[in-house]
């Protein structure tokens, strides 16, 4: 198989994350400058930028899936199988609980001053915003990852390990913790793709994740404004 194939997916990853705007920021910017938006077009660009997630997210699946199609890549290489679903399931969920447990125990053990945790990108949106992107973002990436590391597969799985580490990191840049958090967690996610051949548990793994975690952040908010 084709590496080529394998770096141009896994550049997709921050290409779609980093590099698609919000078309009414960047016309207002365009015309006017560093001029603030007035209360309508800004109002406009929040609706707009609800919207632009979802269609990176779908960017990013049909383009895995036309590089799938033109790899020949059988759907089990993917992890796409029924066989030890169970299994697969069951390791994802432990391993998505095991980082939900490390995420909480940081936010409780090194509680943050409220100004800082009000700067969270998480408290920008309602949960009603983060629960559907983030199922959303749990199967796509997967996928992503599984089609990247079963595309080095042929010359060894590090490559694929160390192109897609980097690829999280690039696509979660800000802050420094959050590019790290990433990283680690492509490779914990890897780790279950190789190990069960499954996409279901890295899956349920992300799911898990990225579910739960703005219920987290809101609650350390809430932990952080409460006086001591």
């Amino acid at each position: 198989m084709s590496l080529l194939a394998g770096y141009l997916a896994a550049s997709l990853l921050p290409l779609v994350y980093v590099a698609i705007p919000n078309p009414i920021a960047v016309r207002w910017h365009s015309i006017h400058g560093k001029t603030p938006m007035p209360d309508a077009v800004e109002r406009q660009a929040v609706k707009v930028g609800n919207v632009v997630p979802f269609i990176g997210q779908l960017v990013l699946l049909v383009c895995i899936w036309g590089l799938a199609r033109h790899s020949a890549i059988p759907a089990s290489m993917m992890g796409i199988t029924s066989s030890r679903w169970q299994m697969a399931t069951v390791a994802g969920v432990l391993v998505g609980l095991a980082w939900i447990g490390i995420y909480a125990w940081v936010l409780l053990a090194f509680r943050h001053p409220i100004n800082r945790v009000a700067r969270h990108r998480l408290l920008e949106r309602p949960t009603g915003f983060w629960v559907p992107l983030g199922f959303l973002a749990a199967f796509i990436e997967e996928v992503w990852r599984a089609f990247c590391l079963v595309a080095f597969a042929g010359s060894g799985y590090f490559g694929g390990l160390a192109v897609t580490t980097i690829a999280a990191g690039l696509a979660h840049p800000q802050p420094l913790a959050r590019a790290m958090s990433a990283m680690l967690f492509n490779l914990s996610a890897s780790a279950l793709f190789l190990s069960t051949r499954s996409l279901l548990a890295p899956i349920s793994t992300h799911a898990i994740v990225n579910v739960v975690t703005p219920y987290l952040v809101r609650f350390a908010y809430r932990s952080a404004a409460e006086p001591n």
